[in-house]
């Protein structure tokens, strides 16, 4: 895991090293372990490193290939590269290193753009192909690797983080309206190309992009095809086929030549990754190691899964480190969270999940496996059964309908009524969907004059027949996936840490999405083949919790609590950089109406002070 940069423009005759420099310095933290830099004509080409494989001076970037005619920065693992190996040699390509990333080297010069279809893993990768003239870029299927990247001029700037692209005089820092207006009104991240900079762009998940003859053009490689539905239709079967891939995704990820650990929350999620790795990583081959596992506690909240995290602790005999979060009113916490992250987050969770990275490093680890992504695919969130429903309803599936409800009901998860509504609301006609969603999205009276009439509806995706799959889709590459892994990712490698998650082996995704969804969520259970596939691994109270928690944090509590004093004088601040987007009299009031009596109201207020903190860290006006 590391951090890449690179500089291409035609009209120069050289790339100026210091820019690039800048750049690099600016993602140290991604990779502390060494640096490198090429220029060429029209060209230059940054990297830091992070050793995780082939530790020697061999595995040095930016890396070439025999003749210094193709050059790469690499970020990521390509899992299966010992696999794809043997191939390449067989045609005649020679190796100096031992690394997946000069396997990506030939095979770009062997199959050329198509080559990613050939790999499983996560990356952010840049190309530079000497005799062609041209720079090849790809991001991986579900975009676990960031890539950045500045266009103007004729100038292409690259980057894993926007603070680098920041470091250089080659763009004007300025807030992008559009992102902005979604988050401030309804709590909305683009999964797009879009960021909260004017001007930066990401390049999208499973897309190459090649830039020649100061053009640059984008293309899918991969996409998710959520209508397959010719998986298993028997349930046992389906289920051995799941933790057979299941069990070779989290094999591959152990593939390391450092220690690798995991995070453990106490959800279904990140108990299968640890009884899963705990049993791999004592495999005699493996010398019989210990797991190490890392959590955060909040001791007396609510949300807290102690209980869970013990049991699984106890199951899996790990090494287990615990980190309790309490910010304590220290408004700098948000503050490094946003260093690191470089745009608006939108909740305290990320913050814990900083906190746990936080422990894994100062523990000496450098790889973890996370339980990320299960969610999105396997209908993991609360309200996901809806679309589910809906189907049942639009296919006048009355019994399996009824026989969900009242399963949804006996589990305390809502009234039939209510459940009912859900259903209908979801299989009602598109059109009147989308009378009703843009009620819903009504701009709020907060919103200044500039985001109003600057705010566009993200973008309709394509219509599916099944409202269920529609939702999975979205979740997976639009509304949720896509900033669990940008917030996944940059709190990981503020420490110098690679992030594993085993869940979204595309193998195992696109397995799962052609199962029926009736393996999905069943007797009204969500990620129902998951624990048919692992129950014997998991204790029996995680493999039978309905329930979702995630990384809650009590953020209504800090914020009426210890954050109070300060929040009140951010929001009230003479320097007040948000006027320009917000109404400033409504903020208050909103800020006034959560102290005295709804705490409901804490989602908007936490908003309200990411985006103000952030315009001040980024000098944004």
């Amino acid at each position: 895991m590391c951090g890449i940069a690179g500089i291409v423009d035609f009209r120069s005759a050289v790339v100026d090293e210091t820019l690039l420099r800048a750049m690099t310095d600016a993602l140290a933290h991604r990779g502390p372990d060494d640096e490198g830099v090429i220029c060429r004509p029209g060209m230059g080409l940054g990297h830091r490193r992070l050793s995780i494989l082939d530790l020697s001076p061999a595995g040095r970037q930016p890396m070439s290939n025999e003749d210094e005619t193709v050059w790469i920065v690499f970020n990521g693992e390509a899992y299966n590269f010992e696999q794809v190996r043997p191939e390449l040699e067989a045609a005649g390509h020679r190796f100096r290193s031992t690394s997946d990333t000069e396997v990506i080297l030939h095979a770009y010069e062997e199959w050329g753009d198509g080559c990613m279809a050939r790999f499983n893993g996560m990356w952010a990768l840049a190309i530079w192909d000497e005799p062609r003239r041209r720079l090849f870029c790809a991001r991986d299927r579900f975009g676990k690797k960031p890539f950045h990247y500045h266009l103007a001029d004729g100038r292409f700037c690259f980057a894993s983080e926007i603070k680098a692209l920041l470091a250089t005089p080659l763009l004007r820092r300025a807030v992008n309206p559009r992102t902005a207006a979604r988050f401030l009104a309804f709590g909305q991240l683009d999964a797009g190309e879009e960021t909260f900079f004017a001007g930066i762009r990401r390049l999208p998940a499973g897309h190459y992009a090649v830039f020649e003859d100061g053009r640059l053009t984008i293309a899918p490689y991969w996409q998710l095809d959520a209508s397959r539905r010719d998986g298993p239709t028997d349930l046992q079967e389906a289920a051995r086929g799941f933790r057979d891939l299941f069990d070779d995704a989290v094999r591959l990820r152990l593939i390391s030549d450092v220690p690798v650990a995991a995070t453990l929350s106490g959800g279904l999620d990140s108990s299968s990754v640890v009884v899963t790795a705990a049993e791999l990583i004592r495999e005699p081959h493996r010398g019989g190691q210990e797991l190490a596992t890392f959590s955060a506690r909040f001791p007396g909240f609510v949300a807290d899964e102690g209980e869970y995290i013990r049991a699984v602790e106890d199951r899996a005999a790990v090494r287990s480190h615990h980190r309790t979060v309490d910010i304590q009113g220290r408004i700098e916490e948000y503050e490094n969270l946003l260093r690191c992250q470089d745009e608006p987050v939108i909740s305290s969770a990320m913050l814990a999940n900083y906190e746990v990275m936080r422990l894994v490093h100062e523990q000496g680890s450098k790889v973890v496996l996370e339980g990320q992504g299960a969610d999105e695919y396997l209908a993991g969130y609360p309200g996901m059964e809806a679309g589910y429903h809906a189907d049942l309803f639009r296919g006048l599936r009355w019994t399996s309908l009824w026989s969900e409800l009242r399963a949804h009901v006996r589990l305390g998860n809502g009234s039939s009524p209510a459940l009912l509504t859900a259903a209908l609301k979801q299989a009602a006609p598109e059109k009147l969907r989308r009378a009703y969603r843009s009620r819903r999205n009504a701009l709020p009276g907060y919103l200044g004059p500039a985001l109003a009439e600057a705010h566009e509806p993200l973008e309709e995706p394509p219509v599916l027949s099944s409202r269920f799959r529609a939702e999975l889709r979205n979740r997976i590459t639009r509304h949720f996936l896509p900033f669990y892994l940008r917030y996944g990712d940059r709190n990981a490698m503020a420490f110098g840490i690679e992030s594993r998650l085993p869940f979204l082996d595309y193998r195992l995704v696109e397995y799962t999405i052609a199962l029926p969804d009736r393996f999905k969520i069943s007797r009204a259970t969500r990620k129902w083949i998951l624990r048919q596939a692992l129950r014997e691994r998991l204790p029996a109270e995680i493999a039978a919790r309905t329930d979702k928690i995630g990384f809650l944090t009590p953020q209504a509590a800090w914020m009426r609590g210890p954050l109070r004093e300060r929040l009140t004088a951010l929001l009230t601040a003479s320097e007040y950089r948000s006027a320009a987007y917000l109404d400033r009299n409504q903020v208050v009031a909103i800020w006034n109406r959560f102290l005295e009596h709804d705490p409901t109201l804490d989602t908007k207020v936490f908003r309200f002070m990411i985006f103000e903190l952030w315009l001040r860290l980024f000098d944004l006006g």
